[in-house]
């Protein structure tokens, strides 16, 4: 009688102990909600601290596999993520945790960063020399450009675009360059400095350039063909 009582009882025991062996493996388990969620915080900080007045990001978090099995974790995870010019896009985010039984994962974001930067009021036509008429700032997400994009109308003014671009289309720094200051056939200033005695006469420009290249110019004097950077617009300098 009491073998056929400890029988019937022991089916009853071995689901007791199987329900206390899971309720203990489930509990070991990292929680995959709140690891996406700890790492899409990590991103939103990081990436708040790099804003400006005219700059705010958008974070997302890819889903991880629901089949992921991951201890949990013993001590606090840390996270780390590469992007050197904080230009967001998608990204890798390193999840690692150090505690007793350590761990490390890979998490796929996508963090949108939103600078006001400068683009083409108008459409502009190549070799246009840009000034304050012909450019406004607007919100874009840089995560989607190529570096190159520029914020400050300091930085392109007075500059020339090297091809046409639309309305609306981001000021590029491979879209500009700097005007001719002197072109080929131009009569310049030619300032000639020998120790401490400095000349300044007049020369033929043989080549065209811009400031700072060095071109080939005659002088008109004496017909000697130097080599002189150019210092100016109808300025050039060389040292004898």
């Amino acid at each position: 009688m009491i073998r056929q009582r400890l029988t019937s009882r022991l089916p009853c025991a071995v689901a007791v102990i199987a329900a206390l062996a899971a309720g203990s493996l489930e509990a070991a388990q990292q929680d995959l909600g709140q690891l996406k969620a700890a790492a899409k915080h990590f991103l939103e900080q990081r990436y708040t601290q790099q804003h400006t007045a005219t700059t705010d990001s958008e974070v997302s978090v890819a889903d991880l596999d629901p089949r992921l099995r991951l201890r949990n974790c013993s001590a606090p995870l840390t996270f780390s993520v590469r992007d050197i010019g904080d230009n967001g896009g998608a990204i890798s985010v390193k999840a690692q945790c150090e505690g007793e039984q350590p761990w490390s994962l890979y998490l796929s974001a996508q963090v949108d960063v939103y600078r006001e930067i400068l683009v083409a009021a108008v459409p502009l036509g190549r070799g246009t020399l840009i000034d304050s008429s012909v450019i406004t700032h607007q919100r874009l997400n840089t995560s989607t450009l190529r570096q190159g994009y520029l914020t400050s109308a300091n930085q392109v003014l007075g500059q020339q675009l090297r091809r046409s671009i639309d309305a609306g289309e981001p000021l590029r720094e491979g879209v500009l360059e700097q005007p001719l200051a002197v072109e080929r056939g131009d009569i310049v200033t030619l300032e000639s400095t020998s120790g401490t005695i400095q000349v300044a006469t007049q020369a033929e420009a043989l080549s065209s350039g811009r400031v700072g290249e060095q071109i080939r110019v005659r002088n008109t004097s004496s017909e000697r063909v130097v080599r002189a950077n150019i210092l100016g617009e109808g300025r050039v300098g060389a040292n004898f």
